[in-house]
């Protein structure tokens, strides 16, 4: 019983081991590249990244941290968008070769609360850029 214990101990703190957070750093401005958008770092006490805020302009736009390698695990992060049907799409990309290659997962903030079921269930969406886009997902 007491080599299990120990032995169970050891793996947990071997996994923990492993684990990596990576935060980017965008106060520098090579870590963060935008395409059709302008990003605004603003900062708390300390030093401490509050938010990331981008622009909204007519077509897609991305931002993306550069020399971040990913391959498993979680992504965890804060989104917030506006109210605005059919404007305010906020998300993640992920697979990112280029501006126009990517998936990503995105939000869609002013369907969350929709009494139309066809619309609340377009809350949540992913897209495969170039082939897969929303309108081809849709559609298919």
């Amino acid at each position: 019983m007491k080599t299990l214990l120990i032995t169970f101990i050891g793996v947990i703190f071997s996994f923990s081991l492993f684990a990596q957070i990576v935060v980017p750093d965008v106060r520098n401005k090579s870590e963060l590249k935008t395409h059709n958008r302008h990003a605004v770092v603003t900062m708390q006490e300390m030093g401490v990244i509050n938010s990331v805020e981008l622009d909204a302009k007519e077509g897609d736009g991305i931002a993306i941290f550069e020399n971040i390698e990913f391959k498993n695990g979680t992504i965890e992060f804060d989104v917030k968008g506006k109210n605005v049907p059919g404007r305010s799409f906020v998300g993640v990309a992920f697979h990112v070769q280029d501006n126009e290659t990517y998936n990503a997962i995105y939000f869609r903030p002013f369907n969350f609360k929709n009494t139309d079921k066809v619309r609340s269930g377009h809350s949540v969406q992913y897209i495969s850029h170039p082939e897969f886009t929303w309108k081809k997902l849709r559609s298919d």
